[in-house]
């Protein structure tokens, strides 16, 4: 039991020294024996609880990472299941947009630090492309959604560059908001007004003024 309790405090050690040395320097550039010296363990240490540098640099965000995304997909399985009931009322549809943006806000900014890291240091590590990743996913599913609308409107079919676009620009969104929003309650502030705007040219694209009732 002493020892269980004595790897945790290591781990943790080696995980918060990880963090400054991987903020201040990036991915890259950070030496995992400065790491240890500032830790006080040996690279032994180190290796014994992470496989490598990438494993350690993902470490330090790889969870909240995955609460981020499974939010995302249970989004994206209730829309999928709206779309193909054909239950989609433009009156109430966004809704969901705003409580589901209030949620990310809740999981990121207690980790605002760690999702920078993920966001701004990854360079050379197997995070540096999860940006991309993400908003790959989300084109399959806006894909779907606008497919959908079009259908229900009568309206043609968006091409793939605009729908990669409304991709970029939602992500872009979130990326904007922990980069440089600093505390919660002022990222509520931007993000529902940064929504208005997006959710406002969505609605445009398909000819449909906005409705302030659904704001």
């Amino acid at each position: 039991m002493k020892k269980d309790n004595e790897n945790v405090i290591t781990k943790q050690k080696l995980m918060q020294c990880a963090r400054q040395e991987f903020l201040e320097k990036g991915f890259l550039r950070a030496s995992l024996r400065n790491i240890c010296k500032m830790a006080d363990v040996t690279t032994g240490a180190l290796y014994f609880f992470f496989k490598d540098k990438d494993d350690l640099f993902c470490s330090l965000f790889r969870d909240v990472i995955v609460s981020v995304q499974m939010a995302l997909n249970e989004h994206y399985e209730a829309e999928q299941i709206a779309a193909e009931n054909e239950s989609i009322h433009l009156d109430n549809e966004f809704v969901d947009e705003f409580m589901l943006t209030n949620k990310l806000i809740d999981i990121m900014y207690p980790r605002r630090n760690d999702i920078l890291l993920a966001l701004t240091k990854a360079e050379g590590s197997s995070a540096e492309f999860l940006v991309d990743s993400i908003i790959k996913r989300m084109d399959e599913h806006n894909r779907s959604m606008v497919d959908s609308m079009s259908r229900k409107l009568g309206h043609e079919r968006l091409s793939d560059d605009v729908v990669h676009w409304l991709s970029h620009s939602q992500v872009d969104m979130f990326v904007f908001m922990i980069v440089h929003i600093d505390n919660k309650e002022d990222a509520r502030v931007y993000a529902t007004d940064a929504m208005k705007y997006l959710i406002g040219g969505w609605l445009a694209i398909f000819g449909i003024r906005s409705n302030e009732d659904i704001f």
